[in-house]
């Protein structure tokens, strides 16, 4: 069987023999109206993406020290001068100051539990508050999933921090935090919502 081979434009007829066929192209028209912004990201909005995501690898960061009880990662995401305000409603509220007396006051309030893991449920972050491009504000609402050794009841506590935070050599760190408990179960005891703590 012989083989033709067909220009663009052209036509293979049954015999084998070639044939012209006009070649059209459609041409759509340009759209009318303002002409789309193709510059791509500006430098601000890269810098608050680029912040944004560092704040929230801080908090996936702490989430993932407390579960795995690493005190000296733990440590490491907060200022030397970081003070932690702790309400827990049902009981009298604590004031923390620093890295050390946190990362002490956690790791005896978990050593009761056998399982215990730290879950961020939702954040909101305000970036660059006052035009600081080195500070933010945010607030954040979780959970701690846990169990007590040699019980088999899972006990779940929520609540709200509201950070600050500062961006020091590059990265995000805990400059101050406030906490306040909203509901512990399965006890069922719910606190009433602080709009701002």
């Amino acid at each position: 069987m012989a083989v033709v081979t067909a220009r663009v434009g052209q036509v293979a007829r049954p015999d084998n023999s070639l044939s012209e066929r006009p070649v059209t192209r459609r041409v759509r028209p340009l759209p009318s109206g303002p002409v789309p912004d193709v510059t791509g990201p500006q430098p601000d909005e890269v810098a608050e993406a680029v912040d944004h995501l560092g704040v929230t690898r801080l908090l996936s960061t702490y989430a993932d020290a407390v579960t795995r009880r690493d005190w000296d990662a733990f440590e490491r995401q907060f200022l030397p001068d970081c003070v932690v305000d702790l309400d827990l409603v049902s009981r009298p509220a604590q004031e923390l100051v620093g890295p050390d007396a946190m990362a002490e006051f956690v790791s005896e309030a978990i050593e009761r539990f056998e399982f215990f893991e730290f879950v961020v449920l939702n954040h909101h972050v305000d970036l660059w508050p006052g035009g600081d491009r080195a500070a933010a504000t945010g607030r954040v609402f979780m959970c701690e999933l846990r169990q007590l050794h040699g019980e088999t009841r899972r006990t779940d506590a929520f609540g709200r921090y509201d950070d600050t935070y500062a961006k020091v050599d590059g990265r995000w760190m805990f400059a101050g935090r406030r906490y306040r408990s909203m509901a512990r179960w399965p006890e069922g005891v719910v606190f009433p919502m602080i709009q701002d703590i």
